[in-house]
């Protein structure tokens, strides 16, 4: 039986939109915080000596390879290395421990992995012992929802410098993390299950249009949630006179009709342009970007 092409997209940086009240940069603190909040409700059933690792890991791929390091002053200790347990099978929560120098391998180089202890004989460290910096302190830290400003007191254990404390981060790359966790991880998976049974082709929609809101002018705010539809169905070309009203908007609405017509009718989605969109394969994980030109790309997952 013949099966049947798959064409699947998703939206970059849709989920920058909910940050569009919020100032651009944030605290390396506060952004650390962000972190430790988001990992403890991803995997809330993980040992506390594996979620710190995952926070360091997570910490490390997404601030500290990129030069966001903690003052010099508050260099940590080292994670505690133990013995490793006999062979179980682990729950899905600690897997991801076990997987992370996969989808991180530079941070794989920066965090030593802490792993659950093989017996009573080998005690678990409490979170306290580990790096300061690796783990938020055991009472409650500060709602990183709240009003930020550039002098936030510190409430974790690190004992923070004035340098470190206005050593401001992107707040981008919170969502960032938020919109691999929630969308640009979960397709990936999902496009690598499905190639295995029938042709897949994976496509990134990326562009913003001039016209877009952009409260506070910030404009590192990316495409929004399902904005592709409106191009897909061509908007543009409806003479709307408050949004939408761009050369480039109706070039890139003709550009991804042409696409999408094409697949519907053939099965193979034609690009234009001297592009030629493979079919996406675990062993060669090539992907459509669609934005004010269309290109190919590799590894979504790993282009932060």
């Amino acid at each position: 039986m013949a099966r049947v092409p798959l064409l699947m997209t998703l939206t970059k940086d849709e989920v920058t939109i909910w940050f569009r009240n919020r100032q651009d940069n944030i605290s390396l603190g506060n952004a650390e915080k962000w972190i430790d909040m988001l990992m403890r409700q991803k995997y809330p059933k993980l040992h506390q000596s594996s979620l710190a690792s995952v926070m360091h890991a997570i910490r490390a791929a997404y601030l500290y390879t990129l030069g966001y390091h903690p003052n010099a002053t508050t260099t940590p200790a080292p994670l505690p290395t133990l013995d490793p347990p006999p062979p179980r099978r682990h729950s899905k929560e600690e897997s991801f421990v076990y997987s992370l120098e996969h989808l991180y391998p530079t941070a794989a180089t920066i965090v030593t992995e802490s792993v659950a202890p093989s017996s009573a004989s080998t005690p678990v460290p409490s979170v306290s012992t580990l790096a300061p910096w690796s783990v938020a302190a055991t009472t409650s830290p500060t709602n990183p929802m709240a009003p930020l400003d550039n002098t936030e007191g510190s409430t974790t254990t690190t004992t923070a410098t004035t340098s470190e404390k206005k050593l401001m981060v992107p707040i981008k790359t919170i969502s960032d993390l938020i919109s691999d966790l929630g969308l640009r991880v979960p397709c990936v998976e999902e496009a690598a299950l499905l190639s295995n049974w029938t042709t897949l082709y994976l496509a990134e929609f990326s562009y913003a249009s001039p016209d877009d809101v952009r409260v506070g002018n910030q404009k590192w705010i990316g495409s929004y949630h399902e904005s592709d539809l409106q191009f897909a169905f061509g908007l543009p070309f409806l003479g709307l006179v408050n949004t939408l009203r761009a050369p480039l908007d109706r070039s890139v609405a003709a550009a991804l009709m042409k696409l999408l017509v094409s697949f519907a009718k053939y099965g193979v989605p034609e690009v234009g342009g001297g592009v030629e969109w493979p079919a996406y394969e675990q062993t060669h994980p090539v992907h459509l970007q669609i934005s004010a030109n269309i290109t190919l790309g590799y590894n979504l997952v790993k282009q932060r």
